[in-house]
């Protein structure tokens, strides 16, 4: 697989750290664009010829007017200024130097910072997609910034503060051994290596595993895995397989996983319940990564003891270990249960450190806090979709009308009201009538008392001349809303003196 066959890929195969490595090796020229889990595009990092030049965001904090206020070296007013000079964004720098605010010098180092936040934040992503456009890059001289990649991915990596992502990529080591790399991407010699990490190095033999490298240097484990991290995506560090040493690329999913037994050759008809009931259980607990915290993955109520923690992680380890499971129909679930290891492993580490607890329970809070205010926010952006919805469905401009309602149910799917309005945009168009049944039969499931869906089924149902049907909406209809203006009309257009079911409870009301 060539670095062309990029195109869309998923952030939770093939991390970032890696991607960047390839590009740099193949020497490739083009925009790595790189969007976060809500499918938005994020962060652009621009190449050429392997080296990293310049890294835009539409973030806020990822801005160069707010890196430069932040650090104290300009004011509001300084940058309001030059704001007001640039006629591109991306041309800031050259407005301030042109103001005598900054020096040409200053933008340079102020802008490697940018870069460096821009690419360091990619790492920490779990989700989302990438592509890179292979395209030659043209940019103005004082946006040209040759920087250098592998001091940018160690120092990434090492500053790194999802440490799941790190377990995650050691546990695809299994348990082979490690050795030094014979063809980095980076020169070796180039790199600020600490003198822990230069002495990790030295121990590289392709005899000691990473358990046993643990033990022999003494150092944290978060050091560990983040330079051996590192290292395999520099390529500075290879993995023993076998007789052979293998650079572990971006490329490589699990040690373990016969390549040859993917769910495209797997056959499940032929599978047996039992067989097919493993493979369930570990798609499941594999799942429950992405929305399960610490204690639950772990199957313990948040306060149980160390003992009791200990307990059911090594029940989970020895229950999913990818040691197990050598059999042909669960081949290519050897990912899933080197993630699900991973997380326990993170999981168990979190849990039995009273630091860690205390800092992970701060982070799930906040995470509630922007969840909450994620939430809010979405309401906001559906509510006004709607509103603007209704009002192109006013002005008879059916096609925006209905692309915002259709916008607003990507933020709230189970909302009726949305349903209803994006069913009552499509009953105007006769090639449309079976989807406005379906919008508006999924508005009335939703919210049974809702009387607007059958309103506009019954007028569906009269198009099509079908007044039977159309009766029996207006009949629910005024059941809900006995009083309702237009139900009333229609029910008189259809030559009915009376709903039954109004008259029936004024009968039994008097």
């Amino acid at each position: 697989m060539e670095i062309q066959d990029f195109k869309t890929e998923q952030i939770s195969d093939v991390r970032i750290p890696w991607v960047i490595c390839a590009i740099c090796k193949e020497k490739r020229s083009g925009i790595l664009h790189i969007m976060g889990s809500n499918k938005k595009l994020g962060r652009r990092l621009f190449f050429h010829e392997g080296l990293l030049q310049f890294a835009h965001s539409n973030l806020e904090n990822d801005r160069l007017g707010k890196i430069l206020v932040d650090a104290g070296r300009i004011t509001q007013e300084d940058l309001h200024a030059a704001m007001l000079q640039k006629h591109n964004a991306r041309r800031l720098g050259r407005a301030l130097i042109q103001n005598g605010t900054i020096s040409q010098k200053e933008i340079n180092y102020y802008i490697g910072m940018q870069i460096r936040n821009i690419l360091f934040s990619t790492f920490e992503l779990e989700d989302g997609l990438y592509f890179f456009e292979e395209k030659p890059i043209s940019l103005p001289k004082d946006l040209k910034l040759k920087v250098l990649v592998g001091h940018l991915v160690l120092n990434g990596i090492r500053s790194m503060k999802n440490l799941f992502l790190v377990d995650d990529e050691i546990s695809r080591i299994g348990d082979n051994p490690l050795a030094q790399g014979k063809n980095p991407v980076f020169p070796f010699d180039k790199l600020p290596l600490t003198q822990n990490e230069a002495y990790l190095y030295s121990r590289l033999d392709g005899r000691l595993k990473v358990n046993d490298l643990m033990k022999i240097v003494g150092l944290p484990r978060e050091v560990v895995y983040k330079f051996i991290y590192a290292g395999m995506c520099l390529e500075f560090i290879s993995v023993v397989q076998g007789s052979k040493v293998v650079a572990m690329n971006r490329f490589t999913r699990a040690f373990n996983r016969d390549e040859s037994t993917t769910p495209e050759s797997l056959d499940l008809e032929n599978l047996t319940p039992e067989e097919l009931e493993v493979r369930k259980k570990i798609q499941n607990k594999s799942a429950q990564i992405s929305v399960m915290d610490c204690w639950q993955f772990l199957e313990v109520k948040e306060g149980e003891s160390q003992e009791g923690i200990k307990k059911n992680y090594i029940r989970l380890t020895q229950e999913y270990h990818p040691d197990l499971f050598q059999e042909a129909y669960v081949a290519d679930l050897i990912p899933n249960l080197n993630k699900i290891i991973s997380y326990l492993n993170h999981s168990y580490n979190t849990l039995t450190n009273p630091q860690s607890i205390e800092a992970y329970r701060q982070r799930l809070e906040s995470r509630k806090e922007a969840d909450k205010v994620s939430l809010e926010q979405k309401q906001k952006a559906a509510e006004q979709l709607y509103n603007k919805g209704q009002h192109y469905l006013l002005s008879d401009d059916l096609f925006n009308a209905h692309r915002h309602f259709e916008l607003a149910l990507k933020y709230f799917p189970k909302t009726a009201r949305y349903w209803c309005a994006k069913g009552q945009t499509e009953l105007h168009n006769p090639k449309w009538e079976e989807k406005a049944i379906a919008s508006l039969k999924e508005a009335i499931q939703l919210d049974s008392y809702y009387a607007e869906p059958h309103l506009h089924l019954a007028q569906i149902y009269l198009k099509q001349g079908r007044p039977e049907k159309a009766l029996a909406e207006v009949n629910k209809l005024l059941d809900i809303n006995p009083v309702h203006e237009d139900g009333l009309e229609m029910q008189e257009k259809l030559g009915q003196t009376a709903n039954k079911g109004f008259l029936k409870r004024l009968t039994k009301k008097k």
